[in-house]
């Protein structure tokens, strides 16, 4: 079964703004987030269930980037599956409207 593993965008001095943002977060937007985060995840059991995540919370735009949302929490990322299957979800930038 294939695993969901984020990791986050790190600059050259070591700061991870993504989850500096994340974590920035009011309690319920976060658990909004969290939310999404969850169905995401489901993924890996997406060939068994088809069930995919609707296309408003998950979205692939271009180029291999992706857009979580969840309400007026917009984050890009990139999508790589290992030889092992796991799905490794690198969060590139955040957008906050």
């Amino acid at each position: 079964m294939n695993t969901f593993q984020f990791i986050f965008y790190e600059t050259e001095l070591g700061k991870a703004p993504v989850e500096e943002f994340l974590d920035k977060l009011k309690s319920k937007d976060l658990k909004r987030f969290e939310k999404v985060i969850q169905m995401i995840r489901a993924i890996s059991d997406l060939k068994k269930n088809r069930q995919p995540v609707p296309s408003h919370y998950f979205k692939y735009l271009e180029d291999d980037i992706w857009e979580i949302r969840a309400n007026n929490i917009r984050i890009f990322c990139f999508i790589e599956v290992d030889i092992d299957g796991t799905c490794n979800c690198q969060k590139a930038e955040q957008d906050s409207e």
